[in-house]
């Protein structure tokens, strides 16, 4: 069988720590009523881990055969990370019911990470049609 590159994980990870972080930079900078250095300098940490996040998100979809997996992996490990800052940088409560929900997500994702990508017949699509199944195929013959 061909072997699929989990390059793209480690990008899509990487992008849903950005993002979480970047509601970090923003709840710092909104805290205080005035605007100031502070505020400044987390509003410009947050416009640079928005832009890491994209990177970062547009390198795994480059990297992955099909866009799902980098889309569920990120908001993953983006809901994960959010209620990780959330309990030790503002106190909130992890609940039993929290952690179930994100760990149903992460075993979700894995499954679908884990599944072969369906082939589809090319007798009936339309002539010209790209499938994801045909851009794997391109991909694969580049690398």
């Amino acid at each position: 069988g061909i072997e699929m590159s989990w390059h793209w994980a480690l990008h899509a990870a990487a992008s849903g720590f950005l993002a979480s972080l970047a509601a970090v930079f923003m709840a710092f900078a909104t805290r205080s009523d005035e605007l100031d250095l502070w505020c400044g300098i987390m509003v410009v940490a947050h416009i640079l881990a928005n832009a890491g996040m994209w990177i970062q998100l547009s390198t795994a979809l480059a990297l992955s055969p099909t866009n799902a997996p980098p889309f569920l992996f990120n908001t993953s490990v983006n809901i994960a990370a959010s209620g990780l800052f959330g309990a030790l940088l503002f106190g909130d409560q992890l609940t039993l019911r929290w952690a179930v929900g994100v760990s149903l997500i992460a075993v979700g994702a894995s499954l679908l990470f884990s599944a072969r990508p369906v082939q589809t017949s090319s007798q009936n699509e339309p002539q010209g049609t790209v499938t994801s199944s045909s851009t794997a195929a391109a991909r694969r013959k580049r690398e």
